[in-house]
């Protein structure tokens, strides 16, 4: 399917106009079988370890973003409306909080336009469960979980497991452990201060605010698609 709508947009001369996002929401829900695989990384959707939010993101603009290049940059699928508007020379309303940020910087082969508000990357927290910044994680809420090789499910990567709050905040180091098997010894100083660090700057940048009214209540979800499978295919023709 995505071949003959890529093809579809180069034999009608749309595709150098055109902007294809392929993105998946989340990581395998390893609580269903064959809902997924998350291969090497740990659990999956609905938990905070890296099989939950870690996936690949792929863009297609041909002749404008260079083909075969990859990136580590950290990006979210909030950062496409506020990256669109970017492209599109488009001000946003400022009567309201963008979680999102441009991703055109490396786009055109320049990182350095992205996350440069922390030292060089910007955060990424999910309410108080974990927060990462640049390659460490750390996290402070955890559910039990593993690596999933198979299309079994695994009972303990279940999303209505409760969390437990951490005696003391797990550390990981996501460049050269993103299985998570190895959680760093934070009792020693390089560790313990990349900790403090990491809680300084979750706080500083943690605002106030009220929980948003439900905008899906009283629907009829009779012919609504099965969101197991998570994933999205967006097109921008520009």
């Amino acid at each position: 399917m995505i071949g003959q709508l890529l093809k579809y947009l180069q034999d009608n001369g749309m595709g150098e106009n055109t902007l294809v996002i392929f993105i998946s929401d989340n990581g395998g829900a390893l609580s269903v079988e064959g809902a997924g695989n998350n291969g090497h990384l740990k659990c999956g959707k609905g938990t905070t370890w890296e099989g939950g939010p870690r996936v690949p993101a792929i863009l297609w603009w041909p002749n404008r973003v260079p083909a075969g290049r990859v990136t580590r940059q950290l990006g979210s699928t909030l950062d496409v409306l506020p990256t669109i508007a970017d492209l599109l020379q488009l001000s946003l309303p400022t009567d309201r909080v963008y979680d999102g940020v441009s991703q055109v910087g490396w786009f055109f082969n320049n990182p350095w336009l992205l996350f440069v508000k922390i030292n060089g990357r910007y955060p990424f927290f999910y309410t108080d469960f974990f927060f990462k910044k640049k390659e460490f994680e750390v996290l402070h809420w955890s559910v039990k979980g593993g690596v999933c090789s198979t299309n079994y499910a695994d009972p303990d990567c279940r999303s209505n497991n409760s969390a437990v709050l951490l005696q003391s905040p797990y550390l990981y180091n996501l460049y050269h452990d993103p299985s998570e098997h190895v959680k760093l010894n934070i009792s020693l100083p390089f560790y313990a201060n990349i900790v403090a660090r990491l809680n300084e700057t979750f706080k500083s940048i943690l605002t106030p605010g009220l929980w948003s009214p439900s905008q899906i209540q009283n629907t009829n979800t009779t012919y609504e698609p099965c969101c197991a499978w998570g994933y999205y295919f967006i097109l921008f023709y520009l």
